[in-house]
């Protein structure tokens, strides 16, 4: 057995010299070849627990506790399982580097994926009955905190088509935008309140579209509006999300971009700036006790009652009113069973549940602070579900609360830090003194291409893994095929230290200069955006076939819809020629950008596929970093051929 390639970086990065490295190494395969034999004779059920609790020890002794022996394991005199035994050369020297080592290490647990659970009790469990001088209070509160921001800074996007590359209930969102009116048709009580919705926001053109894109054979294709999905993760979790109807999303779009523009302007929010947000809590919260508090099924369970009073605050009562019942007044479809509905909260997945479940959070906490007399409370951070909140009278003040509305907390997951080390868990992340000794996600850890490592770089410049490197030769990764090596020292170079090095401090084991890697790496990235912009104007001018699009997922169109039977108007069209050209315009731009030497930043349209592929309607995680991986290894191999003919000449 050896390590994956991204496992080999991260030990080679955070090792000082090559014993050290031999050590960590020996370490992590030793724990592997353990993980490993221990499923094969015991099973991933009992695999999990037993590596997931010795994790648990093992983060509780990094943060300064004093972690609970696991009563089924064997453990030596100091308490340590058996599981971690392998990692003690590591645990002996408490350095940062160490510690991060074995945080990355003992995830290895990630790796198992357990049978989907199909418990949504959460959903549909009653909740709380909530009295009137409680909603009275709460609304009460929530008008006055609104009355304190300056609405008017509130930026909304240009209100167009939402250019959704996501799967929609039928089939990929976009493709199957006039699928999913026919089910709306048969269920008028939600199309009303989505026809209501826009007509409340101002969006009669939505209105007019819908009527327009109906196919007059709509009784004869099955579909559904709503769609409930069950996903394995790493960990043995199973994930549960919403998936609505296209519409609905269009309805909801100007409501979501409001949320979201006020979350970007709270600094006690982490949604848009992860990093910026913890590097806040780190330093407001040292030195004091620290409540981060575990919540079990959060969205499920708040109850919609208070969102929709919160709502009501922000826009009107009938813009709430309309906006719950879009949101909640429908029935999820899954191959599991029966369809289900949401009994007390609202289903994450439609655009504005994240962002009415966020901003309700931050409102909560500060209403909290006001019910003891502190006024403008911004000592806690949130990111959704993820709270610290670091003044012990306002956590208890949160907890009262949290049980009042029918929200459970997990005592036996909540991290309670003293004021000697405020110690933290936060969007699962871990401090101690100040310090981040988080480790990385071992679903990142286990990916064996090069393609894939531009995102671990990111990864590790995110959690601030190589903040105490000396110099550029601390990144030099040695790897037996030298090809590889120079690929991989190319991809970091780029990343790790975010643009050309000075000739100065040129890295000698480059055969290529990365300045022009760098600058080839631009000239490439505007190429391929010029081939996209081409895509979409051959669309445009029909000299590529726009039904296309639609045969290849064999999906029944209309061809007045897609343009097809002269001119028409523009809200009788389908979104997707809508979407056509609001990506035009973007990519245009994106161009220029590029051109003018701005940020290496990947933008989510730069790296689509081209337009007629089916990838086009694809959309990973990974993508945008397979994307740059790509360019950055056909650049360098490109200059390198070059520099070889020009020796041989």
């Amino acid at each position: 057995m050896k390590l994956k390639l991204n496992e080999n970086i991260v030990v080679i990065l955070l090792s000082k010299d090559n014993i050290q490295k031999k050590m960590v190494t020996d370490c992590w395969l030793k724990y592997k070849t353990n993980f490993i034999a221990s499923r094969k004779k015991h099973g991933s059920n009992y695999t999990l627990k037993l590596y997931k609790d010795s994790y648990k020890f093992l983060v509780d002794l990094h943060m300064g506790f004093h972690p609970v022996p696991i009563s089924y394991a064997k453990i030596d005199r100091n308490g340590l399982p058996k599981v971690l035994w392998p990692l003690r050369p590591l645990l002996k020297d408490k350095s940062i580097s160490n510690i991060r080592l074995t945080m990355c290490i003992a995830r290895v647990f990630q790796l198992i994926r357990l049978p989907i659970d199909l418990d949504t009790s959460k959903i549909t469990d009653p909740g709380n009955i909530l009295p009137n001088n409680y909603l009275n209070s709460f609304a009460e509160y929530c008008q006055g905190w609104f009355s304190r921001i300056n609405l008017s800074n509130i930026k909304t996007q240009r209100f167009s088509a939402h250019s959704s590359m996501k799967s929609g209930p039928n089939g990929q969102a976009l493709v199957y935008a006039h699928y999913d009116l026919g089910a709306l048709i048969r269920t008028p009580d939600l199309l009303k309140s989505i026809v209501k919705l826009n007509k409340l926001l101002g969006n009669y053109w939505v209105n007019r579209m819908m009527e327009a894109n109906v196919l007059p054979n709509y009784e004869e294709i099955p579909s559904i509006h709503s769609r409930l999905g069950f996903s394995p993760e790493g960990g043995g979790k199973t994930r549960i999300f919403a998936i609505g109807d296209y519409w609905s999303q269009m309805a909801l779009r100007p409501i979501h971009d409001t949320l979201m523009s006020i979350l970007r302007n709270l600094d006690t929010d982490g949604t848009y700036n992860q990093e910026k947000a913890f590097a806040r809590l780190l330093n407001k919260s040292k030195g004091k006790e620290t409540y981060c508090f575990d919540l079990s099924g959060a969205s499920d369970r708040i109850p919609l009652q208070v969102q929709t009073i919160m709502m009501s605050k922000l826009f009107s009562q009938d813009i709430a009113d309309a906006w719950s019942s879009v949101i909640a007044n429908r029935e999820f479809h899954h191959k599991y069973g029966e369809p289900i509905k949401w009994k007390v909260g609202q289903p994450l997945g439609l655009l504005s549940s994240w962002g009415s479940f966020a901003l309700w959070h931050h409102i909560l906490i500060e209403y909290c602070a006001h019910k003891i007399g502190i006024n403008r409370f911004r000592d806690y951070c949130v990111l959704g579900d993820d709270v610290v909140i670091w003044n012990s009278a306002v956590a208890i003040q949160y907890q009262k609360q949290m049980k009042f509305l029918g929200i459970p907390i997990n005592q036996s997951k909540s991290v309670i830090g003293d004021s000697q080390h405020s110690q933290i868990e936060f969007a699962k992340r871990h401090a101690r003194d100040g310090v981040e000794i988080s480790g990385i996600s071992y679903n990142l850890l286990n990916k064996d291409s090069l393609r894939n490592v531009d995102e671990l770089i990111c990864e590790i410049n995110k959690k601030s893994m190589m903040d105490d490197m000396e110099n550029h030769s601390r990144i030099l990764v040695r790897h037996p095929n030298s090809r590889i090596e120079d690929l991989l020292n190319t991809i970091i170079t780029l990343r790790l230290l975010r643009g050309p090095i000075p000739l100065k401090e040129r890295l000698p084991c480059l055969e290529v200069d990365p300045t022009e890697i760098y600058n080839l790496v631009k000239i490439r990235r505007g190429e391929k955006m010029m081939e996209k912009v081409m895509d979409l104007d051959s669309l445009l001018g029909k000299s590529i076939p726009i039904e296309k699009l639609f045969e290849k997922h064999e999906v029944q169109y209309d061809s007045t819809a897609l343009g097809l039977n002269g001119l028409s108007h523009s809200e009788s069209l389908h979104p997707l020629i809508w979407v056509i050209n609001h990506l035009g315009e973007r990519l245009a731009k994106l161009l220029d950008q590029i051109w003018s030497g701005e940020p290496d930043a990947i933008n989510d349209v730069e790296y689509l596929p081209t337009i007629p592929n089916r990838e086009f309607f694809a959309n990973s995680k990974s993508a945008k970093h397979e994307y740059f991986s790509s360019i950055v290894i056909d650049s360098y191999l490109e200059l390198k051929i070059k520099a070889q003919e020009a020796q041989g000449g």
